[in-house]
């Protein structure tokens, strides 16, 4: 097994990249059959990760700051769930957590491995996208999560995207920017949805309203201060709306369904781990 998924590289300006609406007509195809699109393993764009210590949000090894604000266009041929397994937490243990392989959202998800050493897998879930305004735009990142805020965050977003299918099959990779909510002492990620773009990354020529995709956690307030020294962020981008989308008024899309039976096992992950 692979301890990360190849993630393609999406949203090119190439005209021969994909067929959209055949790609859609099959997505959805499968969204309608399976409620849920295959990837390989090994290498990838950077990890995008949300912070347990402030709830900011940081990219690659070294960490670069996410500007607030900026829009992520997600690449929908990329959204792609699983099963990951982690070690159980010991001071000094360097071992890896080990993902089962990922597939597309438009397939089933694959069956559960059997538990290593007496601890289960729990669902894991991952998409790629392009940064496309600000200090980093153009940059490939990634988000994959087994954490319980991380996968009831994406199952949200998947299920706006499934609405988005039935209405539109050209343009339904969302447009979101980050942010968090905070809840018994955790950081839990937010994506807040501002429009809808194509696999070329070519914004709808109508956005669609800003909606919050947030985990079901009622949010509290954060704590006052770190325990550790504040992380140097970059300065917010102005507005809410996707670049260059109209700002004509949208239908509100459903809320998402219920989380399946077989997340369970995610509020089992360990404690030390980032809240991304």
């Amino acid at each position: 097994m692979n301890d990360k998924p190849t993630m393609p590289t999406p949203l090119s300006s190439s005209t021969d990249l994909i067929d959209e609406q055949a790609f859609a007509a099959d997505l959805l195809r499968g969204m309608t059959e399976t409620r849920a699109v295959v990837l390989g393993g090994g290498g990838g764009p950077p990890l995008i990760k949300l912070s347990k210590h402030d709830g900011s949000w940081s990219y690659g090894q070294t960490n670069e700051p996410y500007q607030e604000g900026a829009h992520l266009v997600i690449a929908a041929n990329t959204v792609g769930w699983g099963w990951e397994w982690w070690p159980e937490y010991q001071a000094g243990n360097k071992a890896k957590p080990v993902k089962s392989p990922v597939v597309s959202v438009g397939q089933p998800m694959p069956p559960c491995p059997a538990p290593i050493g007496g601890r289960a897998f729990n669902p894991y879930v991952c998409f790629s996208a392009r940064i496309i305004d600000g200090d980093d735009a153009d940059t490939m990142v990634m988000y994959g999560s087994s954490t319980k805020g991380g996968v009831n965050a994406w199952f949200k977003l998947k299920d706006l995207m499934f609405a988005r299918l039935q209405r539109d099959q050209r343009y339904f990779c969302p447009v979101i920017t980050l942010d968090h909510t905070f809840n018994a002492d955790v950081y839990y990620p937010v994506f807040n949805l501002t429009g809808w773009a194509d696999l070329r990354g070519n914004l709808a020529p109508t956005g669609t309203a800003s909606k919050p995709v947030a985990p079901p956690e009622a949010a509290q307030a954060a704590p006052a201060a770190s325990a550790e020294p504040a992380r140097k962020r970059k300065a917010p981008l102005a507005g809410n709306g996707a670049p260059a989308a109209e700002a004509a008024p949208a239908s509100p899309e459903p809320d998402a369904g219920p989380i399946p039976t077989q997340q369970a096992h995610t509020g089992q992950r360990r404690r030390h781990r980032p809240a991304a």
